[in-house]
């Protein structure tokens, strides 16, 4: 495996590719940067697995990247009782795989889409390659300044994307780009119940279902974000429904599309929220 041979390596964390751990036991001297401990959006007390050295992590307070994600999030900390009940019985299982992810429970571990933790962990990754290249270390450093601004860039977009359009109320039928929408000021109204089941790849309940098909058909959701990645018969009746209510459906992918760099990626899916709420 090209693992065993590499001096860095990227994880996600959070659960959901536990399979790395497994794989570093044989390959304990890489430098190990996890996008989740350095994202700064576990809750806190949640214990991190240390399984082998996260020593590199300690880069996210870098200047690069000062992102106060407290400030990106927590004014899109609204009320809405109804997220969070209990809508079922989730025991059957459906055609989607996540068999492979092992979760936190309450924590949304596609932290990818928070642009905040993008730009710590290429601050992170350029720290490291310097030590390891030191002759490069100019150049690292010099390229991860650049992606920051570039990240900057969307974030500000994002914002304007908030002060455009408001308070939005947003469906997910996966909660992939849950941070995301939550940088341009949205607020997932998706029930609790119904996001635990695709996660975890059950049948959503059909009180969790009915919840979602009356958000988006009474007007209540003022968005839908479909994940076209993961398909199956209630999320396609999830989208066709607001389709029918005349709520916009954005698409939305939980991987990078081909063709596209990390920053064209998350530029189109802006583009993709503003062309869908604009007349």
């Amino acid at each position: 495996l090209a693992l065993t041979e590499a001096d860095v390596i990227i994880s996600n964390g959070g659960g959901y590719d536990p399979f790395i751990d497994a794989l570093l036991g044989d390959h304990p001297t890489a430098h190990v940067l996890v996008a989740v401990e350095l994202s700064g959006l576990l809750p806190e007390g949640t214990d991190h697995e240390d399984d082998h050295d996260h020593a590199e992590e300690d880069h996210a307070e870098d200047d690069q990247a000062d992102h106060d994600h407290g400030d990106d999030h927590a004014d899109h900390d609204h009320d809405h009782g109804d997220e969070g009940h209990d809508h079922g019985d989730e025991d059957d299982h459906s055609d989607h795989d996540h068999d492979g992810h092992n979760h936190i429970e309450g924590f949304n571990e596609h932290v990818w889409y928070d642009l905040g933790t993008a730009q710590r962990l290429a601050a992170a990754l350029a720290e490291v390659l310097a030590e390891i290249d030191a002759d490069n270390a100019e150049t690292y450093s010099a390229n991860a300044q650049e992606f920051h601004e570039a990240v900057d860039a969307l974030l500000h977009r994002a914002h304007e994307l908030e002060d455009e359009f408001g308070h939005l109320h947003v469906v997910l039928t996966e909660p992939a780009p849950q941070y995301l929408i939550e940088l341009v000021g949205a607020h997932n109204i998706t029930p609790e119940a119904f996001t635990s089941a695709v996660e975890a790849g059950f049948d959503i309940p059909p009180a969790a279902l009915l919840e979602v098909l009356r958000l988006v058909e009474s007007g209540e959701a003022d968005l839908v974000a479909w994940n076209e990645q993961t398909s199956g018969p209630q999320l396609e009746r999830v989208a066709d429904a607001a389709r029918g209510a005349g709520v916009p459906v954005i698409s939305v992918t939980e991987t990078l599309p081909p063709g596209l760099d990390y920053l064209g990626w998350m530029d189109s899916n802006l583009d993709a929220i503003a062309s869908a709420l604009r007349p």
